[in-house]
């Protein structure tokens, strides 16, 4: 198997980023120790939304814009909340017997063998924005935790009986 293509380079074939952009980013990790995409996202020399692209492509993974993000119930069940926040991992759905989480990097190979523990179920791993990510985790395990079908239907009782709502 060849050696992926390095994320600095790649960004400067897709005319994201040039040499002084790279070279100052390199320097920049030899301090910070950070990951090179962080550090461009920092500097803002890029999106979140290009690196996640771009890491896609590095990777072989399929890339998941999170624009409209409805999990499987079944498949959010397989990740605790905690791990999916602290980890950066949002399960999608299942493909076969593979569950598709989404995260930042999809050359993390902790995640999987960490998600390991909650699911028995094999992992693909799809790239994703960091901010729609983090947005996403916080948006659907918040939901997924309190049903907004009680309320709804608690309001709704309220205003059949003629009562004064309250949206508290």
């Amino acid at each position: 198997m060849s050696r992926p293509k390095p994320l600095g380079e790649l960004l400067k074939n897709a005319g994201i980023v040039n040499d002084e952009m790279i070279t100052y980013a390199l320097a920049v990790q030899k301090v910070s120790k950070e990951r090179l995409g962080d550090i461009f996202l920092r500097l803002r020399f890029v999106t979140d939304d290009e690196v996640a692209h771009t890491l896609a492509d590095q990777s072989g993974a399929p890339y998941e814009s999170l624009d409209v993000v409805n999990p499987e119930t079944e498949a959010l069940a397989q990740i605790p909340s905690n791990f999916a926040q602290k980890f950066g991992v949002l399960p999608l759905g299942f493909e076969g017997n593979y569950l598709v989480l989404a995260t930042d990097d999809p050359y993390q190979s902790d995640i999987a063998d960490r998600a390991t523990r909650f699911t028995s179920w094999k992992l693909k791993l799809v790239s994703a924005p960091a901010s729609r990510l983090r947005r996403a985790i916080q948006r659907v395990y918040y939901m997924a935790e309190h049903p907004i079908d009680e309320d709804v239907a608690r309001l709704a009782g309220q205003l059949q009986s003629g009562r004064e709502v309250n949206t508290e």
